[in-house]
């Protein structure tokens, strides 16, 4: 760097207060905006798709020739912008190096998403776990207030190190080549570091050279940064720093979060895999705000996430996000005005389904066995009523079924590239391991029309045919589909379990109850089922939803408003297209598409409408949307083209 050394720290200085008054630069101008858009169109291209035969070799000599590629034009880069400045009076070299500095780190950010998720645990559990999943890759589902508070604290410690120590660190180094550097290989590692699959493709060995190369530029500074916080923190347990620190699978994240956990005397860790000062009390709500206050004593300005940096940048997440899309529906602002985030039929609610809900007895148990349902339920199929298994919902069944099926000895299982997260996160529940091929797995997930993108699962009759021990075809979207047709035949329907959740078609998403049919001969399974599940897992409005369910009037209903959602499928794809998103196919009600630019959702939200963010599926930068009727959809446009014209 041209820059005289003795210089380089009014750089910085110049780069941390454009950090604390204004935060990150546009999109447009943001270097890691590019280099994350430049990561996300190589990616496919070198990481094979998941289960596909590919071999070790090839994905990992093109990963390491894609990263270097990556990290020689980043570095020209920087290199020639100083060279621009370099002639120019110090001053202006000062100016201009902590300016282009600035985008390589990030403070606020980060602080501002923990004070956060602190503030969103006041309001309830649930929207403390929903805040903390803008902010780390962990699953947040069953995480209770102390365990919230401790990812958010580690993710603090972590990202003191990745997004400001480090990048400082090889700022002082090499100048801003190496801060550039860094920052290159910190993104890659977060979009390509992976083992296993991640959004359909194999990142086993394509992402190998990614993730050692952060390593390596990591080690010194993630050192420098824990004994910078047990010097802040003026903590005494050195000697135990070392040993903490290894606790962790990462040679690096251990040092900041182990030295936070002594500095602020807190229990940090990750269920069943490892916990930081195992002795310490649990965080409470001043410790989500001591935590960036020894790290900003320190003068540094604390990291956003590098990793969230990455994608929130290429629009797979809104940091600023005043509420979560985690999940489709009411949230903490209420019911939306215009709800397209979730996939219930918008026609609904059906008539003679919320008359009979109306109906019920709320007053008395239902029946503990269910005899009359089973039995309407078992006519309706045309099946067997021991074939019959009440759920409590959906989600409830997932848990049950994998709970027997790990019971049973069951250690593997398979889902699909895109699925509902219920599969995975009962699997890990139950210490399943998730394998690429469907032959060796105990627990196999199918659902068509899938969510979210609404389409054939494409290696369903592989899946089914291939002598996985328990395959589960999920139906919840069956009776909206809009085209198409099922990939399993009846034959094959009768050696698979079949999960079915009416409460979408009749557009009753309020009412919890799903039931199961077992495989033809699978009637012990059922019966095993049957055994593990709670007492009354339905209640009385879910035993008249279901009994609803199974009624000519309730059948013709729904049937009458396919052609009503297929127009209005047709419709809002139309007006997506016409500005400008990329529309992915679809046989139901519901899909996917991308936004040419990234999307304000909190101002939709304010507006009333909300969409659902995709990137919980593996789908980053993209959002589902459900047919909905022209009202909401001129709602939507009306604030889809303010949006347009605020970034023109």
């Amino acid at each position: 760097m041209d820059l005289p050394p003795c210089l380089a720290p009014a750089s910085i200085l110049v780069a941390l207060l454009v950090d604390r008054c204004w935060g990150e630069p546009p999109a447009r101008w943001h270097p890691v905006v590019g280099m994350g858009r430049y990561l996300g169109a190589l990616g496919p291209r070198i990481a094979p798709a998941w289960g596909a035969p590919a071999g070790t070799v090839r994905p990992f000599v093109l990963g390491a020739l894609a990263w270097m590629a990556g990290a020689l034009l980043v570095v020209a880069i920087a290199f020639a912008l100083m060279r621009l400045v370099s002639g120019g009076p110090v001053w202006l070299q000062v100016l201009v190096t902590g300016l282009l500095l600035k985008p390589l780190l990030a403070w606020r950010m980060l602080r501002q998403e923990v004070v956060a998720v602190e503030a969103a645990l006041g309001e309830s559990l649930v929207a403390g776990r929903e805040r903390l999943g803008w902010l780390v890759s962990r699953d947040v589902a069953a995480l209770d207030e102390a365990q919230v508070r401790e990812s958010a604290i580690e993710s603090l410690a972590e990202n003191l190190n990745d997004s400001v120590v480090a990048p400082l660190f090889w700022f002082a180094i090499a100048g801003l080549p190496g801060a550039a550097l860094y920052r290159f290989a910190n993104t890659a590692d977060a979009m390509w570091g992976y083992r296993g699959e991640r959004q359909g493709r194999d990142w086993t060995w394509a992402g190998k050279w990614a993730a050692r190369a952060d390593d390596v530029l990591s080690w010194l500074p993630a050192r420098l940064t824990g004994v910078l916080l047990g010097f802040l923190g003026a903590f005494r347990g050195w000697r135990a720093l070392p040993a903490q620190a290894r606790r962790t699978p990462s040679p690096n994240s251990g040092w900041p979060m182990a030295a936070m956990a002594l500095a602020l005397n807190v229990r940090l860790g990750k269920p069943g895999v490892y916990a930081l000062n195992a002795e310490g009390r649990s965080p409470e709500a001043t410790d989500t705000r001591a935590g960036p206050a020894t790290g900003g004593r320190g003068g540094t300005s604390l990291g956003g996430r590098g990793r969230v940096v990455g994608r929130v940048r290429l629009g797979e997440h809104r940091m600023t996000h005043a509420q979560s899309t985690f999940h489709g529906g009411p949230d903490a602002l209420g019911v939306p005005t215009w709800d397209f985030s979730t996939n219930a039929n918008a026609c609904g609610p059906c008539p003679p389904a919320q008359a009979k809900v109306l109906r019920a007895d709320a007053r008395h148990y239902p029946d503990p066995a269910y005899t009359a349902l089973r039995a309407s339920l078992a006519a309706f199929h045309a099946v067997a009523v021991e074939r019959i298994v009440i759920a409590g919902s959906a989600s409830e069944f997932i848990g049950r079924i994998t709970a027997w099926a790990a019971r049973e000895g069951g250690r593997r299982v398979w889902l699909p590239a895109l699925a509902y997260g219920d599969y995975a996160r009962a699997a890990s529940a139950w210490r399943l391991e998730r394998t690429p091929d469907p032959a060796q797995a105990d627990l196999a997930w199918l659902c068509e029309p899938a969510s979210p993108l609404g389409q054939a699962e494409p290696r369903a009759r592989a899946v089914a045919a291939s002598g996985a021990a328990t395959v589960v075809l999920d139906r919840a979207y069956e009776p909206l589909r809009l085209s198409g047709q099922g990939s399993l035949d009846p034959e094959v329907l009768d050696r698979v379990w079949q999960l079915w959740t009416p409460n979408k078609a009749l557009g009753l998403t309020g009412v919890r109850g799903s039931y199961a049919i077992a495989p033809v001969g699978g009637e012990s399974r059922a019966r095993a089922l049957d055994r593990l599940a709670p007492s009354w897992p339905l209640g009385a409005h879910a035993v008249a939803l279901l009994e609803a369910w199974t009624s000519p009037d309730a059948q013709a209903w729904v049937a009458q408003t396919r052609p009503t959602l297929a127009r209005w499928t047709g419709d809002l794809r139309a007006l997506l297209a016409g500005l400008g998103w990329a529309v992915q196919a679809s046989d139901a009600p519901y899909f996917c598409a991308t936004p040419p630019q990234a999307l304000d959702a909190p101002a939709l939200r304010s507006q009333g409408i909300k969409l659902r963010d995709a990137s919980s599926f593996g789908l980053p930068g993209q959002w589902r949307l459900s047919a909905q009727p022209p009202e909401a959809q001129a709602a939507l446009r009306a604030a889809l083209a303010a949006q347009e014209e605020r970034v023109a």
